[in-house]
């Protein structure tokens, strides 16, 4: 009786582990399928990043558009301002002549 009790409870030890081992293996899946979470959260983060690089660039260069158009504007201002300053100088002359 002695041998087979003993050949029972290996069996059971077997099956002990077998079950830890399990375990162990569940364990790991687990632990792979948060890291692959994790990498997925860094790819959208790096991703949300590019994205707001992206509209930051964006508002710089419509800043710089309205910049140039205000810029473009003075110069025309400034055009007409010369040109009605030498119309004016040449009807001041012409009135000295007369």
């Amino acid at each position: 009786g002695d041998y087979l009790g003993n050949l029972n409870s290996k069996e059971d030890n077997l099956g002990n582990l077998n079950r830890k081992e399990d375990n162990l293996d569940n364990l790991n899946s687990k632990e792979n399928y948060l890291e692959n979470l994790n990498s997925k959260e860094n790819y959208l983060e790096n991703f949300n990043n590019k994205e707001n690089y992206l509209e930051n660039l964006n508002s710089n260069l419509n800043q710089l558009e309205s910049l140039n158009a205000n810029l473009n504007l003075q110069v025309s201002l400034n055009k007409l301002g010369q040109e009605g300053g030498a119309r004016e100088e040449r009807k001041s002359m012409e009135a000295k002549k007369k």
